[in-house]
């Protein structure tokens, strides 16, 4: 199948079309995996999730996978759907597998990139627009996040929406736009975001399950991650990191690191903030955030990552201060 790629401007009737080809694609499968990304995040899961569900109430046979499964942040989905670990989809054959919030094809990890590959049939529904169109059919829009084009996917199939569903979408639109405080957040997201509370969307809960509640551990990886702050080119950059013996002397797991790099980003001077990871003692994953004018997916592009101009990502080769080193010296050009 001829690769294809939906962008806002393009006409509505053919948008139209080509989100037919994927609802095509849906129905003549019956065994679908969908995947996310590594380091999943909520509207990783929100997007699965919120298609998982409705693909399984079509009678499919449905998988999903992303990262190590589903992070504690995120427990209230644990009854929605099974979230499982690539090591654990063992031998499974699929007619269809499906990327949600997925810049590239690497990015699903190690383990799952080859069995992403092999399937015979390959869909990507993504808002980063650094995506190449890596699928036989490609819907790569931008968007506050990859849940609005799930949403909108839904209601071309004239899915129910139930409270689930919309519990999913609403945690995956508001944790990519900030809780709705993020400059990616339009009226458009908003009105998505009321359609789904009319529905029965939880506010009250999900704002507790993901940004009032952490462990003992977590809270202590704040104060430690906090201290590592550095701040750079008239502290208009800061950089934090995090590493496995910080991590484990915490009591705390990587997926706590999730929202660390905020606390990064919002000294009053910073304009680019940066949170190094360690993956193992050779490789970094290293997020990125900025505030007002400075394009981190330009900065996540040089080292082979992508993402958004205010949030984006690269993994880096080397030791800690090689790779702080590398993103310090890129970040200075663009100040």
């Amino acid at each position: 199948m001829k690769p294809s790629r939906i962008f806002r401007n393009i006409p509505r009737r053919q948008m139209k079309k080509q989100i037919q080809q994927i609802i095509d694609a849906v129905k003549e499968s019956q065994r679908i995996l969908i995947v996310g990304h590594v380091s999943p995040d909520g509207d990783c899961f929100g997007s699965m999730f919120a298609l998982g569900m409705e693909l399984e109430r079509q009678g499919k046979y449905v998988r999903t996978s992303a990262g190590e499964g589903l992070t504690d942040k995120y427990n209230f989905m644990r009854d929605y759907l099974n979230c499982c670990a690539a090591k654990d989809l063992d031998e499974e054959e699929f007619d269809l597998v499906i990327a949600v919030d997925t810049a590239d094809d690497y990015r699903v990890g190690s383990i799952l990139e080859p069995i992403f590959k092999k399937q015979p049939l390959k869909i990507s529904i993504d808002h980063h627009m650094t995506n190449p169109g890596f699928s036989d059919i490609n819907w790569v829009e931008e968007r506050s996040a990859t849940g609005e084009l799930i949403y909108e996917l839904l209601k071309e199939m004239d899915a129910p929406i139930t409270v689930r569903t919309a519990n999913a979408l609403y945690a995956a639109i508001m944790t990519d736009t900030g809780n709705f405080i993020y400059s990616n957040t339009t009226p458009e997201t908003l009105r998505l975001a009321a359609e789904l509370v009319s529905i029965g969307a939880e506010v009250q809960m999900l704002a507790e399950e993901i940004y009032n509640k952490r462990s003992l551990g977590a809270t202590k990886l704040m104060g430690a991650a906090i201290d590592t702050i550095k701040l750079y080119h008239d502290e208009k950059i800061a950089i934090m990191y995090a590493d496995y013996a910080m991590i484990e002397g915490c009591g705390a797991v990587p997926a706590d690191c999730e929202s660390l790099i905020n606390f990064a980003r919002e000294i009053d001077t910073v304009e680019i903030a940066m949170l190094v990871r360690e993956i193992n003692k050779t490789r970094y994953k290293v997020s990125l955030r900025s505030k007002k004018y400075a394009d981190v997916a330009q900065l996540a592009g040089f080292f082979g990552g992508g993402g958004h101009h205010f949030a984006a990502g690269c993994t880096l080769d080397g030791t800690m201060e090689e790779v702080m080193e590398k993103m310090l010296m890129k970040a200075e050009e663009l100040i």
